[in-house]
């Protein structure tokens, strides 16, 4: 019972989100970092890669505890850049008008997921959330 309420907890408290969600690099860098790998030297890179970056948007969970979730693993090619509830939504709010398709949609899913409680709708998201709070329980 432990182990599925931290896993409700968890999942109320983050979402993951593709970069694109927050509009184009020219827009968005400044927020939450260029979009290549982070451990990659930008000089070296080809100029029509494709990064599968992830973007977590959390609330009311601590910073280590996102990232321990959600961890970069430059073998697997996982980059994850986080970002905090209130910080997302004052962005979207000031860039609204620039792409208001893209941000509007942008942040409903954070509030409906965040405040409402439906984030984590990620299915293998669960499951491995869920395998790291088992696997810590004695």
């Amino acid at each position: 019972m432990k182990c599925l309420l931290a896993i409700y907890m968890i999942c109320a408290n983050a979402l993951v989100l593709d970069y694109s969600d927050f509009g184009p690099q020219a827009m968005a860098y400044e927020l939450i970092g260029f979009q290549w790998w982070q451990w990659e030297n930008p000089c070296c890179s080809e100029p029509d890669s494709i990064y599968n970056i992830k973007v977590v948007v959390y609330k009311d969970i601590a910073l280590n505890e996102v990232k321990a979730l959600f961890p970069v693993n430059p073998e697997q090619q996982q980059d994850y850049r986080y970002l905090e509830y209130s910080k997302a939504v004052s962005y979207l709010n000031q860039h609204i008008d620039e792409m208001p398709s893209l941000l509007k949609e942008t942040k409903r899913k954070i509030v409906e997921s965040l405040i409402q409680g439906t984030a984590c709708t990620n299915v293998s998201k669960k499951t491995e959330v869920r395998s790291r709070l088992v696997s810590t329980e004695p």
